[in-house]
Formats: C-alpha cells, sequence, structure tokens
C-alpha cells in the first residue's frame, strides 16, 4: 500500500501539480503582451500533401480572413500529392496573392516550408494546415501580438471537431490539460509546445528550419526563445481542424508527435534548467519533458502494480461519466483519455530510440 502510495503521489503531482503550478505563477507573474491593430504584409503558407478532399476549402477560407487583402500573401507548396490535388491548385496559380509550388518529390514538411520561405516577402509568416480552417478574424488577432517587440511567434488556439467519443475525450483532454497550460505558461513566459495548425513568427529570424526536424513548430519555437524572443498562445486566434475518429489514428499520430517532442528536446538539452531562459529554461521546458517521459512509464508501474484493479476502476470512471453532470463527464472522459496519450508516448519513444520514423508526414491518423 505505502508503494501505491507514493507511486499515486507522483503521478498526481506531475498530473495535477504543474497545472496548478502555473496557474498559481500567472496570476502572481502576470507578463502582459502589447497588442495593436497594426497590419504588417504577411506571407500565408500552406504546405500540402495528398489535401484534394480540403485544398479548395482551405484555400476559400484563407482568402476570406477578416485582414487587408492587400497586406498577405499566398503560398501553397504541395508537396508531391498523388491525388489530384495539384489540379485544384492550378486554378489558383494565376491569382495575384497566390503563389503554387509544386515539389516533384515528397521531401517533408520542413522541406516544403522551406520552399515557401525561399519566396515569401512577408515581414510576418504564418504556417497554417491544408485540413485547418481558421475563424474569420483569427489573422487579424495572431498579428496583433507582433506590435510587442518581444514576441518572435505566436500560436493560435485549436478547436478539435468530432461526434464520437474519442472526440470528446480528446477535446477534453487537450483543453483541460494542454490549451489551458499554454495560456498561463504565455502570462509567464513562453508555451511549452506550438501546434502547426496555425502558428506565425517573424521571418527575418528564422529564414530556413532544419530540414531533419519532425516537429518544425517545436524548432521554431526553441529556435526563437534561444534567441531571446517569447513565444506565445492567442486563445483569441480559433483554427478548427476535424479530430482522427478512431482509436488506432489517435495513438499513431500522437505516437509521430511525441517522436518529434523528443527529438526537439535532445537537439536542445542545452536550455534545460539555463537561468539564461528564465521561466522556460528553468520551469516551463524541463516540466514538459519530465512529465512526457515519466507519465507513460508510472501508468505501466502502476498497472503492473495494481494488476486486475486497474480495468475495473477504469470501468467504475466510465459508468460514473454516464451518471454525472455534463461538466464532470468531461472531465471525467479527459482524464480517461490521458491513458490513451501515454500509450502514444510510450511507443513514441520506442520509435526515437530505435529509429523508427520518418520527416515524411501524412494524414493524420493514418
Amino acid at each position: 500500500m505505502f508503494v501505491l502510495i507514493i507511486l499515486l503521489s507522483i503521478f498526481g503531482l506531475l498530473f495535477f501539480g504543474y497545472p496548478f503550478l502555473v496557474w498559481v505563477l500567472s496570476n502572481i507573474r502576470n507578463n502582459p503582451v502589447r497588442r495593436s491593430k497594426t497590419f504588417p504584409f504577411v506571407s500565408v503558407i500552406i504546405p500540402c500533401y495528398n489535401e484534394k478532399k480540403v485544398m479548395e476549402s482551405k484555400i476559400q477560407n484563407t482568402l476570406s480572413l477578416e485582414y487587408p487583402k492587400s497586406r498577405y500573401e499566398v503560398i501553397v507548396v504541395d508537396s508531391g500529392s498523388t491525388d489530384g490535388t495539384t489540379d485544384i491548385l492550378e486554378k489558383y496559380s494565376n491569382m495575384n496573392n497566390i503563389k503554387v509550388v509544386k515539389q516533384p518529390k515528397r521531401l517533408g514538411k520542413a522541406s516544403a516550408i522551406n520552399e515557401g520561405l525561399a519566396i515569401s516577402t512577408g515581414e510576418i509568416v504564418v504556417l497554417t494546415d491544408a485540413d485547418a480552417f481558421l475563424n474569420v478574424n483569427s489573422l487579424e488577432a495572431l498579428i496583433e501580438n507582433f506590435a510587442d517587440e518581444t514576441v518572435g511567434a505566436v500560436v493560435g488556439n485549436v478547436v478539435l471537431g468530432g461526434d464520437g467519443i474519442i472526440n470528446k475525450m480528446n477535446s477534453g483532454f487537450y483543453k483541460f490539460f494542454r490549451q489551458n497550460i499554454r495560456e498561463w505558461e504565455s502570462k509567464i513566459d513562453s508555451v511549452s509546445f506550438f501546434s502547426g495548425e496555425f502558428l506565425a513568427f517573424r521571418k527575418h529570424l528564422i529564414q530556413k528550419i532544419d530540414e531533419s526536424a519532425v516537429s518544425d513548430d517545436l524548432y521554431i519555437l526553441f529556435e526563437l526563445r534561444k534567441k531571446g524572443m517569447r513565444c506565445i498562445c492567442d486563445e483569441r486566434a480559433y483554427v478548427f481542424e476535424r479530430d482522427v475518429e478512431t482509436l488506432r489514428g489517435q495513438i499513431n499520430h500522437k505516437r509521430r508527435t511525441f517522436v518529434g517532442t523528443l527529438q526537439a528536446f535532445i537537439k536542445n538539452w542545452d536550455i534545460l534548467f539555463n537561468l539564461k531562459y528564465g521561466f522556460f529554461g528553468m520551469l516551463i521546458a524541463p516540466a514538459y519533458i519530465l512529465r512526457m517521459l515519466s507519465y507513460p512509464f508510472l501508468i505501466f508501474i502502476l498497472s503492473v502494480y495494481l494488476l486486475f484493479y486497474v480495468p475495473l476502476i477504469l470501468l467504475f470512471l466510465l459508468v460514473l461519466a454516464s451518471l454525472i453532470t455534463i461538466a464532470s463527464r468531461r472531465a471525467i472522459l479527459a482524464l480517461l483519455y490521458g491513458v490513451v496519450v501515454q500509450i502514444a508516448a510510450f511507443l513514441g519513444i520506442v520509435d526515437y530510440l530505435t529509429g523508427n520514423y520518418t520527416v515524411l508526414w501524412s494524414k493524420k491518423g493514418k
């Protein structure tokens, strides 16, 4: 029983202690960002691969944003698509504010982004996925943050859509344990992770991305924080994305995310516990990698220790979730989804250690 109490205490401290700590710090040491409605010229880069089903909608969505049309360009980089995506892009290739780049071969997302960066003319570069759709005022909200000279990059607020139980579990988990934490971290220093669905950065600070990077968004985050810039989240800048529908798809998507996270932290180990990088170096980044590495092993040890009791506990929580209020049900489902995340984390760690990964990206959940 003593061992069980110790294990549960460590798990609870990591799982709930850190969110509570950053929430407290965000109220004590609130470092607000100076925002202003300025309209610098922006280059919106959309890397894509086999996105025929959503490409037309994505371009129309990007062109309909509430931002002066003369103040942004759209650059679509097709990374060797084979499903007819290029035929759709051909219709837009002659429009004044749209540039289409065709890579004859798939070389990875970072490579596609670099192709866009090479021809971009914007002061600010915005990256967005082909299957992620922006709220009409999201671009304006994101760009307002660059009025603050200490801000190097800003990430939007991802809203996950889907009707299945696994989608509701993921949505709750993301909101409670990812987005809320990211908003609190922004007030203290910089966020612990970025989302490739919608982010922006100052072009003069990053003109090329390491093409060996699995997670281009984390590469940007670390590069800019090392240059002394804050990397923050703006909760007003919504981006909508259809979530992966299957449990297997969720695990496959997240295990790749964990590979990219582990790769980025190992390449930037010198930022950890480094006073030079403020709260990000001393607390935010170390806590993120510690939680990522320890959660799956703690769950495994707890599962072995409890053996037959874990399935009963999960069943109890599921039954309880069906009986109580909607808000409480979402919280319980989010906690249950945490188990799925840790399975993916464990597999991601194995993938990284065995070299079972590639920079080539595919549809989420494949």
